[in-house]
């Protein structure tokens, strides 16, 4: 029959291995060691593909399922040979660690309002990130984009209405079931704190580390006021998805902590704002700001006794 009748692959008759008198093509006497006799092979096959535009796509899709180490992930770093000097890049959170389980367990984030773009609404939106007991794990998907500089918005409200926020802490998704299990990062990512997400204090940008270990961004310094909302921008992408070419971000859980300015610790702060404005009132000015907008009458009726004390004394 035909199939008995056909040469086994490892044999070495075949026209494309032998010129004419029985010689060995130089070509091809291929390596003993089998990944580079494997790389040559690939080479080969590309550079016969180049005149074939319309089998070109699909052997181009069907090597990165393949050798999905080579064609279809990024560079990952290394958490534990990480040596972070740069105040504006991530830090790790090491295994052992209990840091990014105190602060799931604590997270201020009550509910997520707004992404910019989302691959799959009902399975891969911005709340599959606050769930942190589901297994396998979920997550919130970008739409694909063809050019990987494009920024992606995220709006979460927290569970109070004055909350200063000093660290946010991201898992970056890990796709286990497609080849190579890529990871999906951003390239920077940015914060901002406000009473709207249309009115927002931002940070610094952030490098974000390429890897699915949990990292941590500690906002203490970045003054970003108080707020009822969390803005998380997101900026550049790096990775491919296989399946059609185009690049996402991924992001599993996210979880931010801090503290809650009491009521009466910011009419306080407002009062020596007001009276002593040459002294240091212990917070920030973005914070003063706001809690002058969230205390209005509190501002209009110091403002009267300060008139009032002020017509005495002349």
């Amino acid at each position: 029959s035909g199939k008995s009748s056909r040469k086994a692959p490892c044999e070495s008759n075949t026209s494309n291995e032998i010129m004419e008198g029985g010689q060995q093509h130089p070509e091809q006497a291929l390596p003993v060691d089998r990944d580079e006799r494997i790389r040559i092979r690939r080479t080969q096959l590309e550079e016969l593909l180049e005149s074939h535009n319309g089998y070109q796509e699909f052997f181009r899709r069907w090597f990165q399922s393949q050798w999905p180490s080579e064609y279809n992930r990024i560079e990952e770093d290394n958490p534990a040979a990480l040596k972070i000097t740069d105040k504006y890049t991530a830090r790790p959170v090491m295994p052992r660690d209990t840091e990014y389980e105190d602060m799931k367990a604590r997270t201020l984030i009550e509910k997520a309002v707004y992404s910019s773009s989302c691959d799959d609404d009902e399975t891969q939106g911005t709340e599959q990130m606050l769930d942190f007991a589901a297994s396998p794990a979920t997550f919130w998907s970008s739409a694909g984009f063809v050019e990987p500089n494009v920024c992606q918005s995220l709006v979460f409200r927290l569970r109070k209405p004055n909350i200063i926020i000093n660290k946010v802490a991201i898992k970056i998704y890990r796709a286990h079931y497609q080849p190579g299990q890529p990871i999906y990062p951003a390239q920077f990512v940015r914060f901002g704190v406000g009473h709207s997400p249309q009115n927002v204090t931002f940070s610094n940008n952030f490098r974000m580390l390429r890897m699915s270990t949990p990292q941590v961004f500690d906002l203490e310094k970045e003054n970003l006021g108080m707020g009822s909302y969390l803005v998380v921008v997101l900026t550049g992408m790096l990775q491919t998805q296989i399946s059609d070419d185009l690049f996402y971000i991924a992001l599993e859980n996210i979880s931010c902590t801090g503290y809650e300015v009491p009521e009466m610790y910011a009419i306080q702060a407002i009062e020596n704002m007001a009276m002593h404005p040459s002294r240091n009132s212990g917070m920030s000015h973005n914070v003063v700001e706001e809690l002058c907008k969230m205390y209005p009458d509190v501002i209009q009726s110091m403002a009267s006794q300060h008139g009032q004390e002020k017509g005495r004394n002349l």
